[in-house]
């Protein structure tokens, strides 16, 4: 049921500035009581109920790899660029707390569901 005059949900978009706020922004969502999803895994482990995006640890495995790869000699353009694909993460124990039910195929979508 919507809140009389509030927000009845909360979506983050991607924003470089906004990376080191995301378990900030999670607490907040689950203090709130706001359902919400963000592109950052660390919004969810803060309280928020899910997220989707590039998986950050990844990204800066494979540019520290890429770059090894550099300093070893290998040519720069002859190595492929790699695009991350987003992850779903969602909370069960965050949609709990926030009164919600997470949809059975949205949680078999999921990358990672934190219990």
């Amino acid at each position: 049921m919507p809140k009389r005059g509030g927000a009845n949900g909360l979506a983050i978009a991607e924003g470089i500035d906004l990376t080191e706020w995301a378990q900030t922004f999670g607490a907040y969502s689950l203090a709130l009581k706001l359902p919400g999803i963000a592109p950052w895994r660390d919004y969810v482990i803060g309280g928020g109920l899910m997220s989707f995006g590039p998986n950050y640890n990844e990204m800066f495995k494979t540019a520290g790899n890429t770059t090894a790869r550099v300093l070893k000699g290998e040519k720069a353009g002859a190595i492929a660029v790699a695009q991350p694909a987003p992850e779903l993460v969602v909370s069960q124990r965050n949609a709990k707390n926030l009164g919600v039910t997470l949809p059975a195929a949205l949680v078999a979508k999921a990358k990672e569901v934190l219990t």
